[in-house]
């Protein structure tokens, strides 16, 4: 162990500067204008992007148009608020490209680390973080050794299933516990998608101890659950499955007390992750949980879009991620009281894999637990999937604009069964995040989804959120379409339905295969519905007698959107995995 904490380092918490800050400065960003002579926070995630799929079209199976001109262009006063894209980052053309495994030699080496850096925590626990703003803590040092790199895939806005080709594939799940009476204890599901047997290496990265590794088998199409303190007991563990033989999906499960959340795990590590949907007002807890799964430590900033404004605490910048460790960040000590949080973590050096867990305690009626992965890249366009109306039970979207560009979005409301509502224009200001409600205005029993587009040349982020008194849940949705989506079952314990959304111009037909265990012939199908333009569709597992433990491949003729919610004995929500086809 180390001493006390240098008051002079980079967790000193300090007054936090008037304005915002210099969050997002290192020690050579001296010059503070970016060499482009455009504005830095834009930059980072417009340079280079557009949202025009490699087949020309805009990534829902409409007909796309050439690269739309960078909106940041003609911004004469730069502001590097959040980021600095001169900095080398593979991440400034929108990419999370690099060799993951060593970020200390790929574009953007060389940067100076804060004072300090050397001194930091490998972890910093709930509790770690609260002594590191009273300004006495005592933090654990480790070197970082050199070993091989754990190799990530681009995905296209979230994790995707692997290609036939594939010899081995890692997915990262940060969130969870692994400890007798953890507030989130954590489950993964390794859903084998191939007609052989594959392998799954299940390893805990945790500060406090070495890693530990269990190996799996999973049979033809089946479902293998492993609890993720069976495989190492420790209280903040960053969990990776590396799967080697065939293609699989990869998600988990968090459990608390009232309620469950269960996702699939990143298929990548980023510079970058955004959330829309937080809040820190009475009754709610947040916090974000970063995961470094490589050999190198990664140091990374943090900064929140609230009620107030932006707010950059000086503790949260400078951060170290250690190597094989997992940071888990109170948002509810450092940002108390807002109705409104989105977060972005940017990292310095290296790359993480970030997911959000909040968690309500019965005010104003709401309980529940939720878990969110953060995407990498802000987009124009977002199709979030809700559950079903039902009295008591509030379906909103939470939209972030983190840039100096304002938004100005064409929210949708798709219904199954027939109609929509009203289209309506949402203006999302720069650096705010703004709440849409539709709830009021579907009718029960009814699924709906929503489609947030921003026409204009802005990017925003978008996440569903979900609460009622039995449950509450957060989702991000999808940013493209494909014709075929995974999902390893459902949680159990629960009923759970499949949603289709088709965004596109005409009709597709869909069809939802449970496949069982080691039987690839004959995957049972719930009756294929043909959807409308603009419709969504629901499929009832119980109602047709798919069990939980069934692996789901949902497939189309055209492009959809597919999502999972879990609606009696808990509430969660999920986007399902799409295949690259």
């Amino acid at each position: 162990m180390s001493g006390p904490v240098d008051p002079r380092d980079q967790f000193d918490p300090g007054p936090v500067a008037a304005g915002g800050g210099d969050w997002w400065r290192t020690d050579d960003d001296e010059r503070g204008v970016d060499e482009r002579g455009v504005d830095a926070f834009e930059g980072a995630f417009t340079d280079g992007f557009d949202d025009v799929s490699v087949d020309g079209s805009d990534g829902f199976g409409r007909p796309g148009a050439s690269a739309e001109p960078d909106p940041v262009d003609g911004f004469d006063a730069p502001d590097p608020a959040f980021d600095d894209p001169g900095d080398g980052d593979p991440a400034d053309d929108g990419s999370t490209g690099g060799d993951p495994g060593d970020p200390g030699d790929g574009p953007g080496a060389g940067r100076v680390p804060p004072p300090g850096a050397g001194r930091a925590a490998r972890i910093v626990t709930v509790a770690v973080l609260a002594a590191l703003l009273a300004g006495a803590v005592v933090l654990d040092r480790r070197s970082p050794t050199a070993d091989p790199a754990r190799v990530t895939t681009p995905g296209l806005a979230g994790p995707e299933v692997p290609g036939d080709d594939a010899v081995s594939v890692a997915w990262y799940c940060p969130a969870g516990t692994a400890v007798a009476g953890g507030a989130t204890e954590e489950t993964v599901y390794i859903a084998n998608l191939s007609p052989g047997t594959i392998t799954a290496d299940v390893t805990v990265d945790a500060a406090s101890t070495e890693s530990t590794t269990e190996r799996v088998e999973v049979g033809a199409y089946g479902r293998r659950a492993v609890r993720v303190a069976t495989v190492a007991r420790v209280g903040a563990p960053g969990v990776v499955v590396e799967v080697v033989g065939g293609a699989a999906v990869v998600e988990h499960e968090i459990r608390g007390a009232d309620d469950l959340a269960m996702s699939p795990c990143a298929r990548t590590a980023s510079r970058r992750w955004y959330f829309a949907a937080g809040g820190t007002a009475r009754g709610a807890a947040q916090v974000l949980e970063l995961f470094n799964p490589f050999g190198d430590d990664a140091i990374v900033d943090v900064g929140f879009v609230t009620d107030s404004g932006v707010q950059e605490p000086q503790a949260l910048q400078g951060i170290v991620v250690g190597r094989r460790a997992k940071v888990v960040v109170p948002v509810t000590d450092v940002v108390p009281r807002q109705e409104r949080v989105a977060t972005v973590v940017r990292a310095r050096t290296g790359r993480i894999v970030a997911e959000q867990v909040r968690s309500f305690a019965g005010a104003d009626g709401v309980n529940g637990l939720t878990l969110s992965l953060g995407t990498p890249t802000p987009r124009r366009e977002w199709i979030l999937p809700l559950p079903v109306a039902a009295t008591g039970v509030v379906g909103a979207v939470a939209i972030a604009n983190f840039g100096l560009v304002p938004a100005t979005a064409e929210v949708s409301v798709l219904l199954s069964g027939g109609g929509s509502l009203a289209p309506e224009t949402v203006d999302v200001p720069t650096r705010s995040v703004v709440r849409f409600d539709p709830s009021a205005r579907i009718p029960v029993g009814t699924t709906a989804a929503v489609v947030v587009r921003v026409p204009d040349g802005a990017r925003v982020v978008a996440e569903a959120v979900v609460t009622s008194g039995g449950g509450a849940a957060t989702d991000g949705g999808a940013a493209v379409a494909a014709r075929r989506w995974a999902l390893a079952g459902a949680p159990t314990g629960a009923f759970s339905a499949v949603v289709a959304v088709n965004p596109g111009p005409g009709p597709v037909t869909v069809e939802v295969l449970a496949y069982r265990a080691g039987d690839p012939v004959g995957p049972r199908s719930a009756p294929a519905q043909v959807v409308p333009p603009g419709r969504v569709a629901r499929f009832d597992l119980a109602e047709w007698g798919i069990a939980p433990g069934q692996v789901l491949v949902v497939s189309a003729d055209g492009p959809i959107v597919v999502g999972r919610d879990t609606y009696l004995g808990a509430v969660s929500l999920a986007t399902a995995v799409p295949f690259r086809d």
